[in-house]
C-alpha cells in the first residue's frame, strides 16, 4: 500500500501530459526543414529531395513531394535508408529506426501524428524515469511526482514533444544513462554495470550530445571512486565504458567522422571570440523555456540545498554533468535555438525537484517547506499559461498560408537558389499543390517564367529565396500579386492571372 497514492498521482500527471500533447499536436500546422529531413532520411533513397535528377525544371504534382516524406509500397521492405542515410548525414540512426516503425504503423503515408505519437510515448517513458529518479535521489516519492510534473509540463518539454526530431529520445537516453549508473553506484552489481554500458551504446546511437552528459558523469564518478580508493570499482567502470565505446563504433563507425571531421563536428559550430555571448544567449533560452524565468531563484535555492548533508553528494552528481552538457552544447550549437537544450529538459526538472527536497530539509517546518516548494513549482509552470504563450513548434505564424494551400491547392513555382538549399523548410506547402515547378533562380528569365506560368492555372504562388528576382516578379506582366508571405527561407507571392 505504501506509495500507492504517489504512484496514482504520477499516473494522473502522465495522462494529463498525453492529453496536452494531443491538443498541442492538433495545433501544429507546419514543419521545420529538419522535421522534413526526419521523414525523408528514414525511408528515401536520396538524402535530400533536391538531389533527385528529375527535381529541376519538371512539372510535378503533390505526390512527388509526398513520396519523399512517405514510406511507399516499394520501400516497405527496404530498411537500408534508416542506416545508410545517417552515414551520409551527421546523426546516428536509432531515432530513425523508431520513426520508421511508427510511420509504417500508420500505413506509410505522411502524417505528423506518426512522429508526434513516437514523441508522446518517449515523453511518458521519460516521465516514469523522472518519478523513479526523484524517488531514488530524495528517498521520497512525492519529489518523484514533482520531477515528473515539471518534466512533463515545462515549456521546453512541450516544445520538445512537438518537434519531430530525435531530441525527445535523447532526453530519455540521458535520464536512462543517469539512472543506470546511479543504480550501479548504489548496489555495485555487475548486472547493473552491464546495463549501464548497454545504455551508453543506445544513447550514442540516439544523439551525440548524449555523450556530453555521459562524459561529465564518467568524470565525476571516476574521480569520486579514486578519492575513495576503490580501485577495483574504478577499473570495472573504465572497462565498461571502453567496451561500450568499442561496441558503439562497431555498430556505427561513421560516428568518428561525424564527431571529428564533418561540418557539424567538434569545433565546427562554435565561432571564435563569441563563446561567452553564445553561452549567455543559450542560458537565456534555458531560463525562459525550462525555468520559465525563475532560474536565479533556483540557483539560490540550490546553494541552500547544498547545505543538506544527505543530498549534497547526489545533487553534485547531477549538477556537474548537467552543467557540463549545457556549457558544451551551448558552445557547440550551430544556432541559438532551444532544440540543442532539449536533451537537458528532464535533467533540469530533476534538478529542481532535488533542490525542493533539499530546501524542505533545510526548513525547520517540513510541511511548510513542501507547501512552499510545491507553490513555487506551480507558479513557475503556470507563468506561460497565464501569459497565453503559443508553442513555437506549432508554427502558428504560418496557419493562414497553410490553410490557403490546403483548401485552394494552387499551382506553385519556386525560383530556387541552390546555394541556400532550404527547400525542405517549405516542402509541406508543395505537398498541397496542384501543379508545381522548381527552377534555378540564377538562370530564370521573364520569358522562361512566362512559359511556365502559361502551363498553369489561374492561381499561382511564386516562391523565391533569391532577393535578386524580386523586381522581375513584382513587374511580371500577366499576373497580379494579391499578397505576399515571408517564410523562414523564402518569400511567397500569391498571384492571380490577369
Amino acid at each position: 500500500m505504501r506509495g500507492k497514492r504517489e504512484t496514482a498521482l504520477c499516473l494522473l500527471i502522465l495522462i494529463f501530459a498525453v492529453i496536452l500533447r494531443i491538443y498541442n499536436g492538433t495545433q501544429k500546422v507546419y514543419f521545420h526543414m529538419d522535421e522534413a529531413y526526419s521523414y525523408g532520411l528514414m525511408n528515401d533513397a536520396d538524402l535530400n529531395i533536391t538531389d533527385r535528377p528529375d527535381f529541376w525544371n519538371t512539372f510535378h504534382d503533390s505526390g512527388y513531394y509526398l513520396s519523399y516524406l512517405s514510406v511507399e509500397e516499394d520501400e516497405k521492405n527496404d530498411w537500408g535508408p534508416v542506416y545508410e542515410n545517417q552515414v551520409r548525414d551527421v546523426h546516428p540512426p536509432l531515432y530513425y529506426l523508431f520513426l520508421r516503425l511508427f510511420a509504417e504503423g500508420s500505413g506509410g503515408t505522411f502524417t505528423k501524428w506518426s512522429g508526434l505519437a513516437l514523441n508522446m510515448l518517449l515523453a511518458v517513458c521519460s516521465g516514469i524515469l523522472l518519478y523513479q529518479l526523484g524517488n531514488l535521489l530524495t528517498g521520497k516519492r512525492i519529489f518523484g511526482c514533482l520531477a515528473c510534473l515539471i518534466g512533463c509540463f515545462s515549456l521546453l518539454s512541450q516544445e520538445m514533444s512537438l518537434y519531430i526530431r530525435m531530441y525527445e529520445m535523447a532526453n530519455l537516453a540521458v535520464l536512462a544513462i543517469f539512472r543506470t549508473q546511479l543504480c550501479w553506484l548504489q548496489d555495485r552489481k555487475k548486472s547493473r554495470l552491464i546495463l549501464a554500458g548497454i545504455m551508453l551504446v543506445l544513447a550514442g546511437l540516439t544523439h551525440y550530445y548524449c555523450l556530453i552528459f555521459a562524459f561529465g558523469l564518467w568524470l565525476i564518478i571516476t574521480l569520486w571512486l579514486l578519492a575513495e580508493k576503490k580501485f577495483r570499482l574504478v577499473m570495472a567502470y573504465q572497462i565498461c565504458v571502453l567496451c561500450a565505446a568499442v561496441l558503439f563504433l562497431l555498430i556505427f563507425p561513421a560516428a568518428l567522422y561525424h564527431v571529428f571531421g564533418s561540418y557539424r563536428g567538434i569545433g565546427a559550430a562554435a565561432s571564435l571570440g563569441n563563446g561567452l555571448e553564445q553561452i549567455k544567449e543559450m542560458l537565456t533560452l534555458l531560463n525562459t523555456y525550462a525555468f520559465h524565468g525563475t532560474g536565479i531563484l533556483w540557483i539560490l535555492l540550490f546553494l541552500i540545498a547544498l547545505t543538506v548533508d544527505k543530498l549534497r553528494r547526489l545533487l553534485i552528481l547531477l549538477t556537474v554533468p548537467m552543467g557540463l552538457f549545457i556549457l558544451i552544447a551551448g558552445l557547440q550549437a550551430p544556432y541559438r535555438e532551444i532544440r540543442y537544450l532539449m536533451p537537458a529538459s528532464g535533467l533540469t526538472a530533476l534538478w529542481i525537484s532535488v533542490i525542493c527536497a533539499g530546501t524542505c530539509e533545510w526548513v525547520k517546518n517540513k510541511t511548510a517547506g513542501i507547501l512552499i516548494a510545491e507553490g513555487l513549482v506551480c507558479l513557475m509552470l503556470l507563468a506561460p499559461v497565464l501569459a497565453d504563450r503559443e508553442q513555437m513548434m506549432e508554427y502558428g505564424q504560418y496557419r493562414r498560408i497553410t490553410t490557403l494551400a490546403q483548401t485552394g491547392h494552387p499551382d506553385m513555382i519556386y525560383l530556387f537558389d541552390p546555394s541556400n538549399n532550404r527547400f525542405l523548410d517549405d516542402i509541406y506547402l508543395f505537398t498541397q499543390s496542384n501543379l508545381s515547378y522548381v527552377t534555378d533562380s540564377r538562370e530564370v528569365s521573364e520569358e522562361s517564367l512566362s512559359g511556365i506560368c502559361g502551363q498553369m492555372g489561374d492561381t499561382i504562388w511564386i516562391f523565391s529565396n533569391d532577393r535578386g528576382n524580386e523586381t522581375m516578379i513584382e513587374d511580371f506582366y500577366g499576373i497580379q500579386i494579391q499578397e505576399t508571405q515571408d517564410m523562414n527561407a523564402c518569400r511567397i507571392y500569391l498571384c492571380k492571372k490577369q
